[in-house]
């Protein structure tokens, strides 16, 4: 690599600077962030040393259309960390603050460290947990609806959990509907739609499974391989939700 590029993104501008290999600036200029702007931006990088590596703090945030503009153009592409460029930028704090000397910290920070993630991985990553966060959202509803289920069972059929200790299976929701067949009540009715919505519950979270492997698959790695941190805030059990969707929601307690 003969230069750096730190790119510091922000709603409306991108600074960008240049630096060489011993982190010495050879030029700092803005962009605004929008697409025009994100040509002249690699204008402007096509016109800098060939052995180049760009890194951008915040990739996925405001920087999230000009990265995608740069990985498509084949650059190479970093997503650099706050935590990395905090440090640098405490170095320089008497120089004031400014976005462009903000970029120089992360051209800094991508000429010193060798191993910051790709951009395009990270951008995957994203995706994934996403996907994780929205099948999540489904569980819990589906947990939420299930419980309600459980409570009008309880109070329609007095001991169904001996033959219905869950509602889990289609057998299971199958079961449930055929002891308030014929029931015209109003919490028959809204137990009905209960075992319904948690059909169609059952069938977004299978989905949304199909699309978390894909995910996986696209980040070229396993599950397993993927830290935690990546997924979820807090950590969660990597196996807790690849398991079958809603699992186990809970009779209300008598």
């Amino acid at each position: 690599m003969e230069v750096a590029i730190g790119v510091d993104s922000h709603k409306g501008s991108l600074a960008a600077a240049v630096v060489d290999e011993l982190g010495r600036v050879i030029e700092a200029t803005e962009f605004p962030n929008h697409p025009k702007g994100h040509d002249a931006f690699q204008d402007w990088v096509g016109a800098q040393a060939k052995e180049r590596r760009i890194g951008v703090e915040g990739s996925l945030n405001y920087g999230a259309a000009l990265t995608r503009h740069l990985l498509s153009c084949g650059e190479d592409v970093r997503e650099v960390p706050a935590s990395l460029t905090h440090v640098e930028r405490r170095k320089r704090r008497s120089q004031g603050k400014s976005d462009l000397i903000d970029a120089v910290a992360i051209a800094r920070v991508v000429a010193r460290e060798e191993d910051l993630p790709s951009a395009r991985r990270t951008a995957l990553l994203a995706d994934l947990k996403l996907l994780v966060d929205y099948r999540d959202q489904l569980a819990r509803s589906r947990t939420q609806v299930a419980n309600r289920a459980h409570a009008d069972l309880a109070a329609i059929r007095p001991g169904y959990e001996r033959s219905i200790p869950k509602l889990l299976t289609k057998g299971q929701l199958g079961k449930a509907r055929g002891m308030v067949r014929g029931d015209h009540s109003l919490r028959a009715e809204l137990l009905r739609r209960r075992l319904t919505e948690i059909a169609r519950l059952d069938r977004t979270i299978a989905q949304a499974g199909k699309q978390i492997k894909a995910a996986v698959q696209r980040t070229g790695t396993t599950l397993s391989e993927i830290p935690e941190s990546a997924l979820s805030s807090p950590p969660r059990s990597s196996v807790k939700w690849e398991r079958s969707p809603g699992s186990g929601p809970k009779p209300p307690s008598r």
